[in-house]
Formats: structure tokens, sequence, C-alpha cells
């Protein structure tokens, strides 16, 4: 559904599933939802504060590649252009 939108307004579906990926990555890791988040704290029994401040720098990563790859496009797509 959301990619018929996105080709509607003139977004590549490529570019926009991985710009999906990497959006729902950096949100299952991050609070208050993050499951992969809850999952990590119960398996090395640490709490999420702790979570949290040992992962700002992986967070802060995943944020700079998102806008890396929503500003420039043809970071993402040149794979995809090769091979097609």
């Amino acid at each position: 559904m959301l990619v018929a939108v996105a080709e509607q307004v003139g977004i590549d579906a490529v570019h926009f599933g991985i710009v999906m990926v990497l959006t729902l990555r950096l949100g299952l890791l991050t609070p208050p939802v993050g499951i992969v988040m809850y999952i990590v704290c119960s398996i090395f029994d640490t709490s999420i504060p702790a979570y949290v401040r040992q992962s700002a720098y992986l967070f802060l990563a995943l944020l700079a590649v998102i806008v890396l790859t929503i500003l420039v496009p043809d970071i993402a797509l040149w794979l995809p252009d090769l091979i097609y």
C-alpha cells in the first residue's frame, strides 16, 4: 500500500524499501517500542539506561546513514542499477 503511494509521488520503489528497512531497524533498537532492545537487555541482564548509553553511537551512526540515504539516493541504488 505504501509503495503505491511512494510511486505516485515519484519515489523509486527500491529506494523506498531501503529507507523503510533502515528506519524500522532504528525503531526496533530504540526505546520505548524497541523489541530488540528488550531482548538484548534480557539476554545480557542489563538495564535499559545502560543499553541506551552504550548504544548511543550506534543510534547516531544509523541515523546518519538514514539521512544520507534519503538525501543521496544514488548511494543505495548503485548496485540495483548495475544489475538491472
